[in-house]
């Protein structure tokens, strides 16, 4: 028994994230980044120059002769896209930073919303199995009173059938225990057993000040700092795409040798825009940058709704989770106590005791599903401002 006590492990929330950023999901979602800045990269550079080298040969008695010519060409960037696709590009890298902060915050939130739901579970659990106990508590005492004459078999009867189907409900909530602690772990990169979980943070009490800290926070969010600079990001494509038809020149030349000598050549050539002006793309980034404005608006107006309806799941929750344990838990804990002696003592029946251990235990998960609610409501604020710093 000690050996099993040396190896049990308390996992706490801070502990989940860093396993939880070691695991796959993490590296996957960083690699979106990567993606992204690669495919912004299109257009950034300068076109490559060309060489080629051709040999035409005659053969004439023992040894060759020929046309032998070696060509230089290359665009000539006058036109300014590059210029433009590498502003784009710079954007797209800065939107990266903030889009990292971002996701970090969402991963955090999701592993603390699996903690959370593991953490509950065990309380269930723990709640039912104490109602067991209480269960088997009363069904002993029970059986002692029928040998002794002062209890009737219905009571007895009446008592197990309770045992055996919180029995149920027991089995219930340990399947519920290992489903969440099987959802937190997926997020680990190797297995990590645990006999017990604690969040050593508390959530903080919901006031005007909080509040108005919290609104100002919205203002520098990563997700609406995104989109304005998609703005940007969405104005230099836009004039890329305007500069795309004016024609780059391309120059050429080289040395060419013939059995009648050597000559230098000199090209130039340049396009005539007369039919493709990049019509297609031009109203492409138009109304791209257009969407962006838009989508910028609406995601300022949806975080500040977000944040004031998460503000107010919050606040009744805190509330309610705090009169339960100040002032109705108590007196519910007082008045079973009372029942149960009162019982003991043969003053009350077996059903008012019973219906008193109901409504007691039903408190206490109302108690504990308004926690849950509690932190759902913090963890929707901490998303929704996609700032790590934000935190109890």
């Amino acid at each position: 028994m000690l050996f099993l006590v040396l190896l049990a492990q308390v996992l706490t929330l801070q502990q989940a994230w860093d396993l939880a950023f070691q695991g796959a999901r993490w590296k996957a979602l960083q690699q979106e980044l990567s993606l992204r800045e690669a495919e912004g990269m299109e257009g950034v550079f300068w076109a490559n120059p060309q060489i080629s080298y051709e040999a035409e040969e005659v053969r004439r008695g023992s040894f060759q002769e020929g046309l032998q010519t070696f060509r230089f060409s290359w665009e000539v960037p006058l036109s300014p896209t590059a210029r433009y696709a590498r502003k784009a590009w710079s954007f797209t890298r800065e939107q990266n930073t903030l889009l990292a902060e971002a996701m970090k915050t969402s991963f955090r939130a999701e592993v603390a919303r699996r903690f959370v739901q593991a953490l509950a579970a065990r309380k269930r659990r723990s709640l039912e199995q104490n109602r067991l106990k209480i269960l088997d508590t009363l069904l002993a005492y029970t059986q002692r009173r029928l040998r002794a004459g002062r209890s009737h078999p219905a009571e007895v009867a009446r008592l197990e059938a309770q045992r055996s189907r919180q029995m149920l409900v027991v089995q219930e909530a340990h399947v519920e225990v290992v489903q969440a602690d099987l959802a937190l772990q997926s997020f680990f990169a190797k297995p990590f057993t645990f006999d017990s979980l604690a969040i050593k943070v508390f959530l903080p009490t919901p006031s005007e000040s909080l509040y108005a800290s919290l609104q100002k926070a919205l203002e520098q969010a990563p997700r609406a700092r995104v989109l304005a600079l998609e703005i940007r990001r969405q104005e230099a494509l836009k004039k890329k795409a305007q500069w795309a038809f004016f024609p780059n020149p391309e120059i050429g030349g080289g040395p060419q040798r013939s059995p009648e000598g050597t000559a230098v050549t000199v090209e130039i050539g340049l396009s005539l825009p007369l039919f493709n002006r990049n019509q297609a793309e031009r109203a492409l980034r138009e109304a791209r940058f257009r969407q962006a404005r838009f989508l910028h608006e609406v995601e300022v107006t949806t975080l500040r709704q977000q944040l004031a309806g998460a503000w107010e799941q919050y606040r009744h929750a805190w509330e309610h989770h705090k009169r339960l344990q100040e002032e109705i838990l108590p007196a519910l804990e007082e008045a079973y106590q009372a029942y149960e002696t009162g019982y003991l003592r043969g003053r009350f029946d077996l059903t008012t005791l019973l219906d008193a251990q109901k409504e007691l235990l039903e408190a206490r998960l109302q108690a504990l599903e308004v926690e849950i609610r509690a932190w759902e409501a913090w963890l929707l604020i901490y998303e929704t401002l996609g700032q790590k710093e934000v935190w109890p």
